[in-house]
């Protein structure tokens, strides 16, 4: 119940680096360690061993050495060479496996710590853009899982890179200079370009969820109606390839500037190439070196320009993996699932609940506007209270204080006289049976939707009875597969489309069925007549009997029936008390239900 947002710092190259590294002894893959280790010595030497064999041709064949002396020599060196191939392949798949699973099970956790967020951390606005960039080191083999591979390319080339500058220190240093300062030209620029990435990124998720938002409207069943309607579709269609070539543009602003710096660090490896050619060159017609030593140094030089035009790309490989897999890091360390220190147990269901509000005052994260101030409420057990006022006055986040989905800025909430944060958060809301005006109906059958996946007959019989209190029975049955009927048509191709007047009894179900504490509706009944809400909130009232309810609509004459009704106002309660004192006092109440009725009476307002 409380708000796990953390204020991390932005991390750091090396620590994405190390995470993604321990992460592979914590998945207990520790082996991976000795197969990039294998790895690296035998692809790191291969490059050498292949430049290497024709300056031993090429010595054999000046020393007239015999052909049967020559041939095992060269086979043997040959062997040699397949082995270490051989040795790197296997390594190499046991990578492919490997690299995926720890990616899948690092996706697997990120969507776990999605789900248990809490609530108020998915009304973050920030909340969906550091998700998206969560989303895409994880979504493919780029970001998370490029980390890794991008390291065991560069692994070799550095083992590669190591043995030439040493062995041409030994024929002339200022090859080894050129060819090291050339390799760092090219880590500069590389890291010019990670700078640039990173400065970019907010920008590039920020284009990407403007762009998917238009993406899925227009995909939305739910929005299919007032599209065609309200011939939407060119200006949907508009915004989606306005919307997209921004994205393209940012895409495009980033791929430039690697081009640019590549080709810089590509220009430095030809001078490189240029100069060391000249020294060799040089060393052979002055008889310090022999022809094979020449063969040798230029094949050396040759295989040097190309690992580094490899380190060069792969650097901008792994800086933009890294640049992603930190987004995941960042996201996971910041959204924490650890939950209030509370222990108590949730209060046994048959006994029902007591509220009270005592000095609360409540703001949304990250802004300054109270919701309300020093509100002070209570509600006894078994009373049927009633919250009703102007939109933006603090119905709803009352109920979501209540319900732990907020955490009170200021205050305390006491359940039966206990302060909320001493519940245990996992119990805490097994006490609430809510439901909200946004309904939400799954792919799933009429009775899971109530019942979820429970399927004993004593769990059907009560599912089947709260849908018959809700008035939902004769509906159901007339269906060919009654209340086995699927819902929706993106799992079952027979599934079918309820009405939301509907949908929304489906939700009152699902929480009769719960048979929590305490009932909360919270205007759930808005897709239907005024005459239909108010038979529903007398229905319910019924089947809560004993139990506390809070019940939250925009139409007073639904809930006279409560014992008593509490308005707010932008400032918090504005009146208290039953329908017949609220009247007598000729107050705003009084003014509200007044107007309404006219309304109703003068036929202004057809449901």
């Amino acid at each position: 119940m409380k708000n796990n947002t953390k204020a991390t710092k932005t991390i750091t190259f090396g620590q994405a680096v190390k995470q993604e590294f321990l992460i592979i002894k914590r998945r207990k893959k520790s082996y991976l360690y000795i197969l990039i280790l294998l790895e690296t010595v035998c692809a790191g030497v291969l490059p050498y061993l292949t430049v290497l064999i024709p300056k031993i041709i090429l010595d054999m064949i000046s020393e007239y050495r015999a052909l049967g002396e020559i041939i095992p020599e060269i086979l043997s060196f040959l062997v040699l060479l397949l082995l270490l191939t051989v040795i790197s392949a296997l390594c190499n798949s046991q990578f492919d496996g490997a690299f995926v699973e720890l990616r899948m099970k690092e996706l697997s956790e990120l969507h776990d710590r999605y789900q248990s967020v809490p609530y108020c951390c998915l009304e973050d606005t920030t909340f969906v853009d550091r998700s998206k960039e969560a989303m895409r080191a994880l979504g493919n083999p780029t970001g998370f899982e490029g980390v890794y591979r991008s390291f065991i390319k560069l692994c070799p080339c550095v083992v590669t890179i190591a043995i030439y500058t040493v062995l041409m220190c030994r024929l002339q240093p200022v090859i080894a200079l050129v060819c090291v300062g050339a390799a760092a030209v090219s880590v500069l620029f590389n890291m010019k370009i990670s700078d640039y990435i990173a400065q970019r990124r907010p920008k590039l998720a920020k284009a990407e969820k403007q762009k998917d938002y238009f993406c899925n409207v227009s995909y939305d069943f739910s929005y299919g109606k007032d599209i065609r309607v309200f011939q939407m579709v060119p200006r949907l269609i508009g915004e989606y390839k306005k919307k997209s070539g921004e994205y393209t543009d940012v895409l495009t602003e980033l791929e430039n500037k690697e081009f640019w710096l590549n080709s810089l660090g590509l220009l430095g490896i030809a001078l490189k190439d240029g100069i060391a050619f000249a020294i060799v060159i040089w060393e052979f017609y002055r008889g310090t070196i022999g022809l094979g030593d020449v063969t040798l140094y230029v094949g050396m030089i040759l295989s040097l320009s190309s690992v580094l035009e490899k380190v060069t790309q792969t650097c901008v490989e792994w800086i933009k993996s890294v640049t992603y897999a930190k987004g995941y890091f960042e996201f996971m360390n910041r959204y924490s699932t650890e939950k209030g220190a509370g222990s108590l147990p949730a209060i046994d269901k048959n006994e029902t609940l007591e509220v009270e509000f005592r000095n609360v005052s409540f703001k949304y994260p990250g802004t300054e506007r109270w919701i309300f101030r020093n509100l002070n409420v209570k509600i006894a057990k078994g009373e049927k209270v009633a919250i009703v006022g102007v939109n933006g006055a603090g119905k709803t986040t009352l109920v979501k204080l209540l319900t732990g989905l907020f955490t009170a800025t200021e205050g305390t909430i006491l359940i039966n006289g206990i302060d909320v944060r001493e519940f245990n958060p996992d119990q805490y809301q097994e006490m609430f049976s809510a439901v909200y005006q946004e309904v939400k109906i799954y792919a799933a059958t009429i009775l899971e939707n109530v019942t979820g996946e429970e399927k004993t007959e004593e769990n059907q019989r009560r599912g089947g009875q709260c849908l018959e209190a809700v008035g939902l029975k004769e509906m159901i049955e007339q269906l060919p597969e009654a209340y086995d009927t699927p819902l929706l048509k993106i799992i079952e191709d027979g599934g079918i489309e309820l009405s939301g007047g509907q949908n929304q009894k489906i939700a009152i179900a699902r929480a009769l069925y719960k048979n929590a504490n305490m009932v909360i509706l919270d205007e759930p009944t808005a897709s239907l007549d005024a005459l239909a809400e108010s038979e529903i909130y007398q229905r319910i009232n019924e089947l809560a009997g004993e139990k506390t309810a809070i019940y939250i609509s925009h139409r007073l004459s639904s809930t006279m029936f409560c014992d008593k009704i509490i308005l707010m106002s932008g400032e918090g309660i504005a009146e208290y008390g039953n329908h017949e004192e609220l009247m007598k006092r000729k107050g705003l109440y009084y003014q509200m239900f007044e107007t309404q009725g006219k309304y109703y009476r003068d036929g202004a307002v057809h449901e």
